[in-house]
């Protein structure tokens, strides 16, 4: 894994280095939002100043790219409404900066396990999406019907069928998906985001 540190001080940035160098870990330093890169090669932690990190300017550099990096937000000022604020906005984690040694070597362990998790959801969900892309869409709206805990005699009459025909369309479908069973079927629509 990458780090990033991203603070607009050349004292603050030296700081940051400074305490990841003493855990063995090397980072690239940026001053502003231009300096980043706009593709990420490899799973990528940024460890971000506050008020970086709550501006519009974040937002849009998040928003230009494929890969959202992981990041923490150090602040030298914490306070509680910037920590929910920054946590809404999935910051992993909200440190109060300068912080020990020790905390920051656990909240950068915990980044880097929470980007490894982030990796296979998002394959997960690839695969699922793909399997999903699979059935017809009357196979999708019974499983849609299957996944909000209908029964086949409710889905049948919602869609205007009999219930041997969902009865056909449910094996169909568990076969389309690569799955054995109902609840199979269900977490696959559920990776692949179907809505509930």
């Amino acid at each position: 894994m990458q780090i990033w540190v991203l603070n607009s001080s050349s004292k603050g940035r030296a700081g940051v280095n400074f305490a990841l160098a003493q855990l063995g870990l090397h980072a690239d330093l940026f001053e502003d939002f231009a300096e980043l890169p706009l593709e990420l090669n490899e799973p990528t932690l940024l460890l971000i100043e506050e008020r970086l990190a709550l501006s519009s300017a974040f937002v849009a550099y998040l928003g230009s790219l494929n890969e959202v990096p992981g990041y923490i937000v150090l602040s030298e000022e914490p306070n509680w409404q910037s920590a929910v604020s920054a946590m809404r906005a999935n910051a992993l984690d909200y440190l109060p900066w300068p912080c020990p040694r020790q905390t920051l070597a656990e909240a950068i362990a915990q980044a880097g396990a929470d980007s490894r998790v982030s990796v296979h959801q998002r394959q997960r969900r690839d695969v699922a999406r793909q399997r999903v892309e699979r059935l017809s869409k009357r196979e999708r709206e019974v499983l849609s019907g299957v996944t909000r805990g209908m029964t086949n005699k409710d889905i049948a009459a919602v869609l205007g069928i009999s219930h041997r025909t969902v009865d056909v369309h449910r094996a169909n479908l568990i076969h389309k998906l690569m799955v054995h069973n109902t609840p199979e079927a269900i977490k696959v629509a559920i990776d692949a985001g179907m809505p509930l």
